[in-house]
């Protein structure tokens, strides 16, 4: 009975130590779903994650959402995405030559 009542104990401790480093230690959202919640979030146009070129380009309706996408991608990305990526946030237009040059930062 003693063995028994110790194990248990044992296991509840285990349990409680790994359910406790869980909740310390929070890992960043996965890529996919902070650029998924963008969608859900913000008022995003259109957004390319780069393959070749390290870029996450976010297009935007609204040019008062700039700073906040910014930020919320600071806050939610790891810090192993922010060093490989450089963000980019730019209000999208309709028109070509202006979307061009708001892409480029003109």
């Amino acid at each position: 009975m003693r063995k028994s009542k110790l194990a248990i104990t044992g296991i509840v401790c285990v349990v409680s130590i790994f359910a406790l480093q869980t909740l310390l230690h929070k890992e960043p959202s996965s890529m996919q779903a902070v650029m998924d919640s963008l969608w859900e979030n913000h008022h995003v146009q259109s957004i390319h994650v780069g393959d070749t070129d390290s870029v996450i380009a976010v297009s935007i309706f609204d040019k008062e959402e700039i700073a906040k996408v910014e930020k919320y991608l600071e806050q939610n990305l790891s810090k192993e995405k922010l060093e490989h990526y450089s963000l980019h946030v730019f209000l999208y237009s309709p028109d070509d030559k202006e979307f061009r040059d708001n892409a480029r930062g003109l």
